[in-house]
Parts: C-alpha cells; sequence; structure tokens
C-alpha cells in the first residue's frame, strides 16, 4: 500500500504477488482471508495504474461473489469498463445503483457503460440523474472546483449521446450550459 501510495506500481505488484505466493502455503484463517483480501487490493490498484486493467479486475474478480464493499466494486466495474467488457462491467454498476441509488459517481459510472455499449437513452437517463444528484449535493456542500469538473464530465458526455439520438437541441443546451459555467 505505501508503495502505492509512492507511485511505485511495480514493486508494488511485485511485492504484493510474493506476499500472496507465501500465504498460500498458511493454514487459513479469517485473519490470513482479510490480510489475502487487502494484498489482493494494493496488487490490483497498482496494476490498474500500470494500465494492466485485465490484470487488475483478475485479482478483484476472485471474492467478487461474495464483495459487498461498493468502493471494491466500482473499482471492479472500472476495470472492466477499462478491458471495455461492458456486460461485466454493467452487471456490478446495476448492482451497486441498485444497492446506493443516490450515489453520483454509480449513476455516472453506468453511464459511462452503457455509453460504450452504444446504448445513448440509458446513459441520457443515468447522466441527467448525476445531475439532479449534483445539484442536491451543491446545495448542501457549496459548489467547489471538483463539483464544477464533475458537472462537466457528466453535460460533456450526455451531449454527446444526444447528438447520437439526434437531439442537437439538447446537446447544444449542455453545451451552453458549459460556457456559461465557464464564463
Amino acid at each position: 500500500d505505501k508503495l502505492n501510495a509512492c507511485e511505485k506500481y511495480a514493486q508494488s505488484a511485485a511485492v504484493s504477488t510474493e506476499a500472496l505466493k507465501f500465504c498460500q502455503g498458511l493454514p487459513k484463517d479469517a485473519e490470513l482471508t482479510m490480510y489475502i483480501r487487502i494484498l489482493r487490493y494494493c496488487k490490483a490498484q497498482a496494476l490498474y495504474n500500470l494500465k494492466d486493467f485485465r490484470g487488475a479486475a483478475k485479482e478483484l474478480d476472485i471474492d467478487i461473489a461474495h464483495e459487498s464493499d461498493q468502493l471494491r466494486l466500482k473499482f471492479l466495474a472500472g476495470c472492466y469498463l477499462q478491458c471495455k467488457e461492458w456486460s461485466k462491467a454493467l452487471v456490478l454498476a446495476n448492482r451497486i445503483v441498485q444497492r446506493y441509488p443516490d450515489n453520483y459517481s454509480f449513476h455516472l459510472q453506468r453511464a459511462q457503460i452503457y455509453a460504450g455499449m452504444n446504448q445513448p437513452q440509458k446513459a441520457i437517463d443515468d447522466l441527467s440523474s448525476c445531475l439532479q444528484l449534483k445539484k442536491f449535493m451543491i446545495k448542501n456542500t457549496g459548489l467547489g472546483a471538483m463539483a464544477v469538473l464533475e458537472e462537466r464530465e457528466v453535460r460533456l458526455l450526455r451531449a454527446s449521446m444526444y447528438d447520437k439520438i439526434g437531439k442537437k437541441d439538447l446537446a447544444q443546451k449542455d453545451r451552453a450550459a458549459l460556457k456559461d459555467a465557464a464564463d
């Protein structure tokens, strides 16, 4: 984990791999299982940062049937998104959005998956949900630079999806809203 924090991803992957090999020879118990999960997650983070998205997904996928941690599920869906394994990514994204329907970032990730699957209307629906959720969040937390960047990402993707379905006027409205925000 410290190697990942220092951006020494290759070293982190190597250390994690060796530690996982060492753990294979030990008697299994709850504590060892927890350490193995942590090691796999660290290795997956390192591989992801090394652009080995399939390798990262392989590490995370081992425990996925029993996984309930929303961030790990989102991370695995992100790995599948990068690999363009749309159906696997969508299964996870649907699972996360169903559990946490008020989470902005989960809707955004699912919209990106729908966009990759060339399902623009479904992407638009999720992106519109993002904007509604963000309005609520902005009122309660204040508008910061991160919120502006997130809205920009959502509006640009939604504009491109509107273009795909031939709704140029709605695409232009999203682009105009971005221009107004930038001004």
